[in-house]
């Protein structure tokens, strides 16, 4: 399956966290249980200390899976979604460069 960074950030002042019903209902909407029932493995998140940051490394087949997860994210700040790579991965192509349907 694909592999993907997501990358959230919202303003201090729109921090979810700080109400608890919206931060209980994001919790339960990024479980890993409801992630797998939308199509997406999240293998690890994170909240970057005083920087109102969450990062995400997850696995769909289809990146839409991934954008529906993180629609909730998108009311209180920007959402960033990358294709990524494990290292080794790039290790064995040569290269950060993702190889083409063609092989190139």
């Amino acid at each position: 399956m694909p592999l993907y960074f997501v990358r959230h950030q919202h303003l201090p002042e729109r921090c979810p966290a700080r109400d608890p019903v919206a931060a209980q209902a994001l919790l339960d909407h990024l479980d890993r249980g409801n992630a797998q029932r939308l199509g997406v493995s999240v293998h690890a998140e994170a909240v970057l200390d005083a920087k109102h940051v969450l990062v995400i490394i997850a696995e769909t087949e289809d990146m839409s899976f991934l954008d529906d997860l993180m629609a909730p994210f998108r009311q209180a700040g920007t959402v960033e979604i990358s294709a990524a790579s494990t290292c080794e991965t790039v290790v064995a192509r040569h290269g950060c460069e993702p190889v083409d349907a063609a092989g190139n």
